[in-house]
């Protein structure tokens, strides 16, 4: 029997990062990293060890067959400032993670900007109330404030980017490759069904 491809989707910012566990096509888990530490370089080395421990003991120790992450793409609203370059240092932290774990970019490991994956759903709010109704099961924390929001929609958005990448053409394809693999040792070593 195949087992499901386990897929590791993130949502770093600078603030907080977002994460969602997908067992094949059913989200197992989401949540977010946060940090106490006040100054971003602390702060952003913080939430990257919090994926290490997703990918070593954590959602994923298990091994994750594909990890998605948003990547900075042009934002009009952050400018080119400092919150740019913290942004830039926190993803550059946690795919530096995620590396050092044995992902492969462009094979295990992808990173897509978020005009390439949020089309139609631009504001968090938006996207905040599709990710709870396509999974209602899940125990999304109550909205209080704009700061709330935030930190609840990262999870949110991380479980909207990893089913969005296992619809895309990249994640059919190298969802498709594993499970022909999968099938290919099944038969080798005698496990599943025959004809």
């Amino acid at each position: 029997m195949t087992t499901p491809a386990r897929i590791l989707a993130l949502d770093p910012s600078s603030t907080a990062t977002g994460y969602a566990v997908f067992d094949g096509r059913t989200l197992a888990r989401c949540g977010t990293l946060q940090s106490e530490f006040d100054t971003s370089m602390l702060r952003c080395l913080d939430m990257a060890d919090g994926v290490e421990g997703l990918l070593g003991h954590g959602a994923c120790a298990h091994g994750a067959a594909h990890v998605v992450i948003e990547i900075p793409g042009v934002f009009a609203r952050i400018g080119r400032g400092a919150a740019l370059a913290t942004y830039g240092f926190a993803v550059g932290c946690v795919v530096e993670r995620v590396r050092a774990a044995g992902y492969v970019p462009g094979q295990t490991l992808h990173g897509y900007t978020p005009g390439q994956w949020m089309k139609g759903m631009q504001t968090k709010e938006k996207r905040y109330r599709f990710a709870r109704s396509l999974w209602p099961h899940v125990a999304w924390p109550a909205v209080t404030g704009q700061k709330k929001l935030n930190y609840n929609n990262d999870a949110g958005d991380a479980a909207l980017l990893g089913w969005w990448w296992m619809d895309s053409a990249d994640g059919k394809r190298l969802l498709s490759a594993k499970q022909e693999n999968d099938n290919g040792q099944e038969q080798r070593h005698g496990v599943g069904g025959g004809r």
